[in-house]
């Protein structure tokens, strides 16, 4: 019985004790693979922030260029869109009130180019635009040529 009882006492050999936890070997290959994941993705989501940085910015400016237009349409004909090569923005400008009505900058790192155009978008009392023409953006790699078509048409991208 002494003999009983001081077997249940004895501590138990090392192949019984219950491991919960990683080995280093398994520790390191987790941590490898977590790694390679994100240099395979980290580029991926970059070039997706400068994608959707890329179709916010042209989608606003449509936006300006039809409130152009419309506040030409209802109110008066000296409404305009101005670009600043110095200040790497355009403007929406009343100028028979003298103020500006909205301002939006580049995206950083961005510039832009007049092609057959001047610096500032005007339209007629019907809509169209007073002087058709395109510029180009350059984004990092990547070009966008704008089209100011004849018309009613506000504006084409084309990425070239």
């Amino acid at each position: 019985m002494i003999h009983q009882t001081l077997r249940k006492l004895r501590l138990p050999h090392q192949h019984q004790f219950n491991n919960k936890g990683f080995t280093l070997p398994e520790v390191l290959v987790i941590l490898t693979v977590w790694a390679t994941l994100i240099l395979i993705f980290s580029p991926l989501q970059h070039r997706m922030m400068d994608s959707l940085k890329t179709k916010q910015f042209f989608s606003q400016m449509e936006s300006d260029l039809l409130l152009t237009q419309q506040l030409t349409m209802q109110k008066h004909e000296g409404y305009y869109l101005m670009f600043r090569k110095s200040k790497d923005d355009y403007i929406l400008y009343d100028p028979v009130n003298k103020e500006s009505l909205l301002q939006r900058t580049l995206p950083k790192d961005w510039r832009y180019q007049m092609n057959t155009m001047s610096s500032t978008i005007r339209f007629r009392r019907d809509g169209t635009i007073r002087q058709p023409g395109s510029m180009r953006f350059y984004a990092g790699n990547k070009t966008y040529k704008v089209t100011f078509p004849f018309g009613t048409s506000r504006m084409r991208l084309d990425e070239l």
